[in-house]
């Protein structure tokens, strides 16, 4: 069908705000609920950006059946690949979450567990997976509908078919997949790395979830050093009207300076390096004050790092 259960409502969107992704891949969009709910969660709700032009979040799909497109594709996705998931993740760069509710069972089960292990891959922070339960006999009921031949279910699913990732399970029937080839490092242990003025201060994200911790770089010079082996890293920062810029090197040699300065509502951000040869690097981080002197700090999140 081209629409999931409200049963992971709650849980998925939780999770989003949990997770808070700079970019979301929905993989078979249907309907469009996912990306309405990405844009009604993290950037109204959250963002408080309701309007379109004010958005920051970039939200993709795929989906495999042309005719289900409506206004809410155009709406809530800023740009939509029709086609197989399989032939299409391959070519596409990461994303920090995946969503696929109530799409692999539409899928043998070979091809699946490779979609499964692309969409891992592709994922930086994880993949947000659902299925029907495989103990109820309408399992592998549903057929064609809508004149679309991809609704028919062709598999069985449980978390035991995922147990070869790093996996939270939500309910019997809904989990969120994590790569544990890709490590990440919350800031209070990222502040063990830091030259200079430096902070861990707690923060909350809404939507009643907990308080994090963020680490702060002070000021200019600060410099945040992260030697490790592998070949890619995220960099997830917090945008607002405290940032200066930060200054990015790797293996000593400048990469990027990151402007972190926004007036208003704080922003979540991140800068990726591009694949780099597997092996020994180091990423710095280093806060600058960026034209007012006034404003120089450097707000990180964690940092995601693909080994």
């Amino acid at each position: 069908m081209p629409v999931s259960p409200y049963r992971y409502l709650n849980e998925s969107c939780a999770l989003m705000v949990r997770e808070f992704p700079t970019s979301v891949l929905d993989v078979g969009v249907g309907h469009g609920k996912w990306g309405f709910l990405c844009r009604d969660t993290l950037e109204a709700f959250v963002g408080s950006r309701y309007f379109k032009r004010d958005w920051k979040l970039r939200v993709d799909d795929i989906e495999v059946f042309a005719d289900y497109h409506n206004p809410v594709w155009d709406y809530a996705y800023d740009h939509v690949w029709i086609g197989d998931a399989c032939d299409l993740l391959p070519a596409l760069d990461v994303y920090d979450l995946i969503l696929a509710l109530e799409v692999i069972e539409h899928t043998e089960k070979a091809s699946g567990l490779a979609l499964l292990g692309e969409m891992v891959r592709h994922a930086v922070r994880g993949v947000v997976l659902s299925f029907p339960d495989a103990e109820s006999p309408d399992a592998l009921v549903q057929g064609e509908s809508y004149g679309n031949p991809h609704e028919r279910h062709r598999s069985l699913w449980s978390p035991g078919d995922v147990a070869a990732y790093a996996c939270e399970a939500l309910s019997p029937t809904h989990v969120f997949v994590r790569d544990p080839g890709k490590r990440r490092i919350a800031a209070v242990e990222l502040a063990s790395q830091v030259n200079g003025a430096h902070v861990v201060r707690h923060a909350a994200k809404g939507c009643e979830q907990p308080s994090q911790p963020w680490l702060v770089l002070c000021g200019p010079g600060s410099t945040l050093r992260v030697p490790f082996t592998g070949t890619r890293a995220h960099v997830y920062f917090v945008r607002h009207g405290f940032c200066g810029a930060a200054d990015v090197r790797i293996d000593g040699t400048p990469a990027a300076r990151v402007p972190l300065f926004v007036p208003g509502a704080a922003q979540y951000g991140c800068w990726r390096t591009p694949p780099l040869p597997a092996g020994p690097h180091v990423l710095e981080l280093e806060a600058l004050a960026d034209g007012d002197p006034t404003r120089s700090e450097v707000w990180l999140d964690d940092v995601v790092l693909e080994h």
